[in-house]
């Protein structure tokens, strides 16, 4: 849902965190959905998947750390913070969960309101 959002938005550039993993069995799923997001992304027509090494320092620390150290249930706040960084006017952020044999994804969407003035 929120990929249509963003193409009918018509924005040109997104922010894609990596989904966090809540548990170890969670791993490869999370690794799994942060590189299918980012590439359904890249191909909407017009939209650039902004890659967390070209975002400058966050409170002079680099956006990988800085996402990296973000708290339990902050990912989507961490990830505005880094697109804000990096003037991208959306991020993606989500973490996963394993319940035995189903897992839990949770997926944020964060806009800019700026960017859509």
């Amino acid at each position: 849902m929120w990929l249509l959002a963003i193409g009918l938005a018509r924005a040109d550039e997104v922010l894609v965190t990596d989904f966090r993993p809540r548990d170890a069995g969670a791993e490869p799923l999370a690794a799994l959905l942060s590189a299918v997001v980012a590439s359904e992304i890249a191909t909407i027509e017009g939209m650039h998947v902004v890659p967390i090494d070209d975002v400058g320092p966050v409170h002079d620390t680099p956006a990988s750390m800085y996402l990296a150290s973000c708290p339990r249930e902050e990912e989507a706040g961490c990830a505005f913070v880094v697109a804000e960084v990096a003037d991208v006017p959306y991020a993606i952020a989500g973490s996963v969960s394993s319940k035995g044999e189903r897992a839990r994804v949770d997926a944020a969407l964060e806009i800019s309101l700026r960017h859509l003035e």
